[in-house]
């Protein structure tokens, strides 16, 4: 089912085809299938799908909590990549489990050494599977938490683990003093109240512009509310724009955005 043509006058026959076909799982981009778990909530269906599995863009708590609700079904957060290089998924006790058979995994830091425990680098992928183009040590521009690491893990599946799974390099925001932020969306706008979307753009280190797509019950006191989150964040001398928009645009290949760093 494409993601390009999902919208107000086409999602209730996405859900028809997905009610009518009683999926085991569902994977997609988290803002798609989030979408449809909102509209089934509003229209009062009672799909069930057993787990989801929203892959390709960073999950947001709300879209995570939305979607369990909207589908009574349970998330596990996935990444991978285009090129077939790396598979990650999130177990039901949270953990990022490698799927070692796809490729082998690395974060390494900016010397291009393993990071420590705790640690955010970029995720260096070795594909097993392409035997067309094999892609050895491929930056591919995503960040991660800690090296791999074996350890036992409840859930029986006994693979490397990573500590955290960040997303894209420019999704993560770079402060003045040296500081990076993942997830920063979550964080600001979880308070808010009236907004149906939104999205952070890092113009500079000290520069930031706040689109939002307002809803029922928004007010001006909203915007006041975000600015002073990300400040309480990033650092009170940043310079905040908030512009307020029909719709936030997608990346060419459909995908939402919470965070673009252009730093």
């Amino acid at each position: 089912m494409s993601s390009y043509h999902l919208g107000e006058n086409t999602v209730d026959d996405y859900l028809d085809e997905i009610e009518q076909f009683q999926p085991d799982y569902i994977d997609g981009y988290p803002s798609s299938i989030s979408y449809c778990a909102q509209r089934a909530l509003e229209t009062n269906r009672d799909i069930r799908i057993p787990a989801a599995f929203p892959t390709a863009e960073t999950l947001r708590e709300e879209d995570r909590e939305l979607i369990e609700e909207g589908f009574s079904t349970q998330v596990y957060n996935q990444y991978g990549s285009t090129e077939s290089a790396a598979l990650i998924t999130e177990c039901p006790n949270g953990n990022w489990h490698v799927n070692p058979e796809i490729g082998i995994v690395e974060v390494l830091d900016e010397d291009g050494e393993p990071v420590t425990e705790g640690e955010i680098g970029e995720l260096v992928l070795t594909g097993l599977n392409n035997k067309a183009m094999p892609l050895i040590r491929y930056r591919i521009g995503d960040m991660a938490r800690g090296p791999p690491r074996y350890e036992a893990c409840d859930c029986g599946w006994n693979t490397p683990v990573i500590e955290e799974i960040i997303g894209r390099e420019d999704e993560v925001v770079i402060t003045a003093d040296g500081r990076r932020i993942p997830m920063l969306s979550y964080n600001v706008f979880k308070y808010a109240e009236g907004i149906e979307e939104s999205q952070i753009v890092q113009e500079s280190v000290d520069e930031f512009v706040l689109r939002i797509v307002p809803g029922d019950g928004y007010t001006d006191d909203q915007a006041d509310l975000v600015t002073e989150k990300l400040k309480d964040r990033v650092g009170e001398d940043i310079s905040v724009e908030v512009k307020l928009l029909d719709e936030i645009p997608k990346t060419s290949s459909g995908k939402f955005r919470a965070v673009i760093s252009k730093v």
